[in-house]
């Protein structure tokens, strides 16, 4: 058997797993509902276990956030200490970390792009983190 049958045969079985699974998963969650629809209490208690789940991944992505602040100015930290010089990161940095066109060269709001520019990396991620988890709304 050629490289090219083996690759069609792999392809061919990927593809039929994943078809069947979406298959399934369409039945079973046409199923799921009509139990849920025929029995009032456990719609609601699926419900309350999915508001659980929405706010856990919420925490979780708003931890991440803060402890990404954390972890950079640890980083700074240790880069001082060990090497003797501060390496600063900014906002900005953070932007263009992210190929955004304006943090790489603004041609308008300038003043904006100067207090971004100071605005430590670190001191920005851990507020939004804090802010977003004090206001998830």
């Amino acid at each position: 058997m050629n490289t090219e049958t083996s690759l069609f045969i792999f392809a061919g079985t990927f593809f039929a797993i994943c078809f069947g699974i979406v298959v399934s998963g369409i039945i079973w969650s046409r199923r799921f509902q009509k139990k849920l629809e025929a029995d009032p209490e456990r719609k609601r208690q699926h419900e309350e276990r999915i508001r659980a789940g929405e706010n856990g991944l919420r925490i979780l992505i708003y931890g991440g956030v803060v402890v990404s602040g954390f972890w950079v100015f640890g980083k700074q930290c240790y880069t001082y200490l060990r090497y003797g010089e501060w390496v600063p990161r900014s906002v900005i940095d953070l932007m263009e970390m992210f190929e955004v066109r304006w943090a790489m060269s603004p041609d308008d709001w300038i003043g904006l792009h100067k207090v971004l520019d100071w605005t430590p990396m670190s001191v920005a991620l851990i507020l939004t983190g804090i802010v977003l988890a004090a206001f998830p709304d």
